[in-house]
């Protein structure tokens, strides 16, 4: 995508691994998979800055295609247009988060559905062990945690929650902003329930103090 403002790492196919080691202080996406497959194993994302309005989105990760593994990773005070931390979109990506942090992104759109945490819109999926949480969205956006436009997003055992709406120091709690898959389980979700329904699959929904 020529739009596309890629500082750190540009994955256009293959196989890539990392293992360690850090991806920080891009003046852009701080790494972008377009059709690879992707695995990152304890790395830490920090401090990305996607300034861009037009073409794929995205401050700490970007999937827009291909299979992304993403294990024991800290994704944390990243900044975009939509999807502050990761951004999901456009070719069906498949998406694994295992034991993961996401937090402290900000998504900087002033308006709809933009996931301060997480931005889906397209692909599937699945979240194991994840915390979302100090994430936000501007004053008329939504989905400070997590915002799912489009495809299936399961999560199990996982949080979001305490991410908020509006510019710092504001505390209006706003987390999810989706449909989840009804099979979710063992969650702890903030505001907006996804779909679930708390204590169904043991999961908790509408927690007001969840105490992270």
């Amino acid at each position: 995508n020529s739009s596309a403002l890629v500082a750190g790492v540009d994955i256009l196919g293959g196989t890539f691994v990392i293992t360690g080691g850090s991806i920080v202080g891009n003046a852009g996406i701080g790494i972008r998979n377009a059709s690879g497959t992707v695995t990152l194993n304890s790395v830490a994302i920090t401090n990305n800055v996607n300034n861009v309005t037009r073409g794929d989105q995205g401050g700490g990760i970007a999937l827009i295609g291909g299979t992304s593994n993403i294990i024991n990773c800290l994704i944390a005070n990243n900044t975009a247009l939509m999807g502050g931390g990761i951004y999901i979109n456009k070719n069906g990506a498949t998406v694994t988060i295992v034991n993961s942090t996401i937090s402290g992104n900000n998504s900087l759109a002033s308006s709809g559905s933009s996931g301060g945490g997480i931005h889906h819109d397209s692909g599937s999926t699945t979240l194991t062990n994840v915390t979302i949480t100090n994430n936000r969205v501007g004053s008329g956006s939504t989905g400070g945690g997590l915002t799912v436009v489009v495809g299936m997003v399961t999560l199990r055992n996982t949080i979001v929650a305490s991410n908020f709406k509006g510019a710092s120091p504001s505390t209006t709690a706003d987390d999810v902003n989706a449909v989840l898959d009804p099979a979710s389980s063992f969650n702890l979700i903030g505001t907006g329930s996804g779909g679930l329904t708390n204590g169904v699959n043991n999961n908790q929904v509408g927690v007001s103090n969840p105490l992270l």
